[in-house]
């Protein structure tokens, strides 16, 4: 697979995400928490909706950035594997 389809690929993955956790913030908290009170649901959300402003940022800059030098989007492309590695490897 070439980076720029990758990078495009993930980017717009990125995207996509943050804006469906940034529109069901509410509903994606009520149901990872069901009896939550109002106030933990409330904490929840504006959490949920910080985690979609940054993966949207990410996302963003990850798609931006498929078109540059071959080298820099191959540069790209690495960090976004070690983050998502590392990501996966702190999920417990």
């Amino acid at each position: 697979m070439r980076p720029q389809l990758a990078l495009r690929l993930i980017g717009g993955g990125l995207v996509l995400q943050g804006l469906l956790f940034y529109g069901f913030a509410t509903p994606l908290t009520i149901q990872i928490f069901p009896g939550a009170s109002d106030e933990a649901v409330h904490v929840g959300m504006i959490m949920r909706r910080g985690l979609a402003a940054m993966s949207f940022l990410a996302g963003l800059v990850i798609f931006l950035v498929r078109d540059d030098r071959y080298r820099t989007t191959k540069r790209v492309l690495f960090g976004c594997g070690i983050g998502f590695a590392a990501i996966t490897l702190s999920s417990d």
